[in-house]
Protein backbone atom coordinates (compact mmCIF):
# COMPACT_ATOMS: atom_id res chain seq x y z
CA UNK A 1 0.00 0.00 0.00
CA UNK A 2 1.32 3.12 -1.07
CA UNK A 3 2.35 6.03 2.12
CA UNK A 4 0.55 9.06 2.41
CA UNK A 5 3.73 10.83 1.30
CA UNK A 6 3.45 8.73 -1.94
CA UNK A 7 0.22 9.94 -2.75
CA UNK A 8 1.44 13.15 -2.52
CA UNK A 9 2.80 12.68 -5.92
CA UNK A 10 0.49 11.20 -7.44
CA UNK A 11 -0.90 13.19 -10.43
CA UNK A 12 -4.31 11.81 -10.16
CA UNK A 13 -5.18 13.05 -6.74
CA UNK A 14 -2.84 16.02 -6.48
CA UNK A 15 -1.11 18.55 -8.34
CA UNK A 16 2.03 20.94 -7.99
CA UNK A 17 0.21 23.73 -8.02
CA UNK A 18 -1.88 22.39 -4.61
CA UNK A 19 0.71 22.73 -2.37
CA UNK A 20 0.51 25.99 -1.34
CA UNK A 21 -3.36 25.02 -0.57
CA UNK A 22 -2.26 21.84 1.57
CA UNK A 23 -0.39 23.79 3.71
CA UNK A 24 -3.23 26.43 4.81
CA UNK A 25 -5.07 24.60 7.52
CA UNK A 26 -8.62 25.02 6.70
CA UNK A 27 -8.98 24.65 3.39
CA UNK A 28 -10.34 21.36 1.31
CA UNK A 29 -7.11 20.22 0.30
CA UNK A 30 -5.43 20.46 3.89
CA UNK A 31 -8.32 18.69 4.95
CA UNK A 32 -7.96 16.32 2.34
CA UNK A 33 -4.06 15.39 3.20
CA UNK A 34 -4.93 15.17 6.99
CA UNK A 35 -7.86 12.38 6.18
CA UNK A 36 -5.45 10.77 3.86
CA UNK A 37 -3.16 10.60 6.88
CA UNK A 38 -5.22 9.79 9.22
CA UNK A 39 -6.57 6.73 7.24
CA UNK A 40 -3.68 4.95 6.42
CA UNK A 41 -2.14 5.83 10.08
CA UNK A 42 -5.43 4.90 12.59
CA UNK A 43 -7.18 2.16 9.72
CA UNK A 44 -4.22 0.86 7.27
CA UNK A 45 -7.08 2.16 4.60
CA UNK A 46 -4.79 2.68 1.22
CA UNK A 47 -5.39 5.18 -1.97
CA UNK A 48 -8.69 3.59 -2.90
CA UNK A 49 -10.20 4.00 0.48
CA UNK A 50 -9.30 7.69 0.23
CA UNK A 51 -10.37 8.22 -3.73
CA UNK A 52 -13.99 6.17 -2.32
CA UNK A 53 -14.20 9.21 0.72
CA UNK A 54 -13.09 11.99 -1.68
CA UNK A 55 -16.06 11.41 -3.67
CA UNK A 56 -18.34 10.65 -0.37
CA UNK A 57 -17.26 13.96 1.45
CA UNK A 58 -17.20 15.84 -2.16
CA UNK A 59 -20.45 15.15 -2.54
CA UNK A 60 -21.53 16.08 1.10
CA UNK A 61 -19.60 19.24 1.58
CA UNK A 62 -16.90 20.19 -1.02
CA UNK A 63 -14.55 19.76 2.10
CA UNK A 64 -15.56 22.06 3.91
CA UNK A 65 -15.70 22.15 7.42
CA UNK A 66 -18.14 25.31 7.86
CA UNK A 67 -20.90 23.19 5.40
CA UNK A 68 -24.42 23.28 6.65
CA UNK A 69 -26.77 20.37 5.09
CA UNK A 70 -29.53 22.99 3.22
CA UNK A 71 -32.27 20.76 4.18
CA UNK A 72 -34.93 22.61 6.71
CA UNK A 73 -34.47 21.02 10.52
CA UNK A 74 -31.21 18.96 9.18
CA UNK A 75 -29.03 19.11 12.03
CA UNK A 76 -25.82 17.58 9.75
CA UNK A 77 -23.03 19.72 9.74
CA UNK A 78 -19.34 20.13 8.42
CA UNK A 79 -17.30 17.88 6.40
CA UNK A 80 -18.74 14.22 6.95
CA UNK A 81 -22.24 15.87 7.39
CA UNK A 82 -22.53 13.63 10.31
CA UNK A 83 -26.21 14.70 12.15
CA UNK A 84 -25.44 15.60 15.50
CA UNK A 85 -26.78 12.52 17.71
CA UNK A 86 -23.98 10.67 15.57
CA UNK A 87 -21.44 13.14 15.57
CA UNK A 88 -21.21 13.77 19.52
CA UNK A 89 -21.38 10.29 20.91
CA UNK A 90 -24.88 11.07 22.74
CA UNK A 91 -27.60 9.75 20.68
CA UNK A 92 -29.37 12.91 22.97
CA UNK A 93 -27.23 15.38 22.26
CA UNK A 94 -27.18 17.68 19.03
CA UNK A 95 -24.23 19.39 18.29
CA UNK A 96 -23.51 23.16 19.21
CA UNK A 97 -21.30 25.92 17.62
CA UNK A 98 -18.91 25.71 20.63
CA UNK A 99 -18.40 21.94 20.32
CA UNK A 100 -14.78 21.30 19.27
CA UNK A 101 -16.41 19.20 16.23
CA UNK A 102 -18.22 22.64 14.94
CA UNK A 103 -14.50 24.88 14.64
CA UNK A 104 -12.26 21.91 13.69
CA UNK A 105 -11.69 20.32 10.22
CA UNK A 106 -9.48 17.28 11.97
CA UNK A 107 -11.74 16.77 14.48
CA UNK A 108 -14.73 16.36 12.01
CA UNK A 109 -12.33 14.18 10.00
CA UNK A 110 -11.64 12.10 12.86
CA UNK A 111 -15.22 11.26 13.88
CA UNK A 112 -16.30 11.23 10.55
CA UNK A 113 -13.56 8.33 9.83
CA UNK A 114 -14.43 6.84 12.90
CA UNK A 115 -18.33 6.76 12.28
CA UNK A 116 -17.72 4.86 9.18
CA UNK A 117 -14.91 2.33 10.37
CA UNK A 118 -17.50 1.63 13.61
CA UNK A 119 -20.38 1.02 11.45
CA UNK A 120 -21.87 4.15 11.84
CA UNK A 121 -21.86 3.95 16.17
CA UNK A 122 -23.81 1.01 15.64
CA UNK A 123 -26.79 3.20 16.03
CA UNK A 124 -27.74 3.67 12.07
CA UNK A 125 -28.48 0.54 11.15
CA UNK A 126 -26.47 0.71 8.33
CA UNK A 127 -24.18 -1.93 7.89
CA UNK A 128 -20.61 -0.83 5.91
CA UNK A 129 -17.06 -0.42 7.84
CA UNK A 130 -15.10 1.57 5.04
CA UNK A 131 -15.28 4.61 2.73
CA UNK A 132 -15.95 2.28 -0.44
CA UNK A 133 -18.63 0.50 1.46
CA UNK A 134 -20.24 3.88 2.55
CA UNK A 135 -19.76 5.64 -0.71
CA UNK A 136 -21.79 2.51 -2.41
CA UNK A 137 -24.38 3.13 0.54
CA UNK A 138 -24.25 6.96 -0.76
CA UNK A 139 -24.93 6.53 -3.88
CA UNK A 140 -27.96 4.15 -3.70
CA UNK A 141 -29.46 5.29 -0.82
CA UNK A 142 -28.52 9.67 -0.86
CA UNK A 143 -27.27 9.00 2.75
CA UNK A 144 -24.76 7.36 4.92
Amino acid sequence: MPSYVSALHDPGLFSVDDWEEMLQPGTPLHSKLIALRMMQDNYGWGIDEFQALDKLWERESNWDYRARNPLPNSTAWGIPQMLGRYHSGNPERAWREDDLYATSPDEQIRRGLEYIATGNFGVSGYNFSTPIEALQHHMGEGTY
